[in-house]
């Protein structure tokens, strides 16, 4: 499992003023579920020891992210984590996986096409128009997608930007999915 994320959850102050409007609301609202589900589930869970109960705030944020990165939308808006599907990356050009629930709610992937050995398995994360969401959530931005291109952060910072008050050790770097 992960043990790093570049996601909203994952964001300093400093890094959510440097984003975009609608990127920025995108991940304040992504922080706020994160508290707020968080400060409350935890308290209920009766098997949890004393020590994870009263200082489980680094825990708390780390599980949040490993089900809300690695769960998949079903058509109810409910969250489900399933085992092998939840490693597909995202595609926003093309897909290679179709996927489906039968009756009985269990959840069939099959590709969409013959796939050659070794090639990656692809589902769509979010709306490829609009890479905001993929930042917000899963900490990357999508260089095939139309509007990336508005979103992209420095990967180096030369004197001018740090003249400007930019610092990039203040930020976590931002991966961008290739």
């Amino acid at each position: 499992m992960p043990r790093w994320f570049s996601n909203s959850v994952a964001m300093t102050d400093f890094c959510l003023l440097c984003l975009p409007p609608l990127m920025k609301k995108l991940a304040n609202d992504e922080r706020e579920i994160q508290q707020r589900l968080s400060l409350d589930s935890f308290s209920m869970v009766p098997f949890l020891s004393d020590d994870l109960k009263y200082h489980p705030r680094d825990l708390l944020k780390w599980a949040y992210q490993i089900v809300y990165t690695r769960s998949i939308e079903t058509e109810d808006g409910d969250l489900q984590i399933i085992p092998m599907a939840d490693y597909f990356n995202h595609g926003s050009d093309y897909t290679e996986i179709e996927s489906k629930y039968d009756d009985a709610g269990n959840y069939y992937a099959y590709t969409s096409y013959d796939v050659p050995a070794g090639s990656p398995l692809r589902i769509s994360y979010a709306d490829p128009r609009n890479p905001s969401h993929l930042l917000a959530r899963y900490g990357f931005l999508d260089e095939n997608c139309p509007a990336t291109y508005c979103k992209l952060l420095p990967p180096t910072v030369n004197q001018d930007m740090l003249e400007l008050g930019y610092d990039q050790n203040l930020c976590y770097s931002i991966r961008v999915a290739r």
